[in-house]
Formats: structure tokens, sequence, C-alpha cells
């Protein structure tokens, strides 16, 4: 799991860990890639097997909004 952060053109690494990330992103990973992360990890472990079979790629995505301040949500922006 890598955590980073892009700012204009600034990349910052926020985190670099040897687990699963969180924020759903393994479902993601299972739209997207037909690789189900859960199921790798437990076969890996249990069986010492690791199979990467990829499936046809799809798209998958995933946005986190800060706010600039506190109050209600009225409307989240369009991203292109």
């Amino acid at each position: 799991h890598i955590e980073f952060k892009i700012h204009n053109s600034d990349v910052v690494v926020i985190e670099i860990n040897p687990r699963l990330a969180g924020g759903m992103i393994p479902e993601l990973i299972n739209h997207a890639y037909g690789i189900d992360l859960y199921r790798m990890i437990l076969q890996l472990y249990t069986e010492g097997k690791l199979d990467i079979s990829l499936k046809e790629p799809k798209g998958s995505s995933i946005r986190f909004f800060i706010p600039e301040a506190s109050g209600q949500i009225i409307q989240l922006p369009e991203i292109n």
C-alpha cells in the first residue's frame, strides 16, 4: 500500500506499508482487474501460492474530498 498526495506538480509520499489499503481500495482493484486481494492474501499465507491472473481490465476509481472549512456539503465538484 502506497499513499501519496499530488498538488500542482509536486508528489509527496504519505505512507508505504505492507498491508492492504483501506477505503474499499481492494474492492476497486477487484472491479477493475478481477483480482480479489483478500482471497489472494489468504491463499498466499495458507497455501504459499500467489496467482496474479488479470482479467480484461475495466475502469475503477476512488476520490476523497477534503473540505476547506467546516459546514454542510451542498454540491461536489464535477471531475473530468
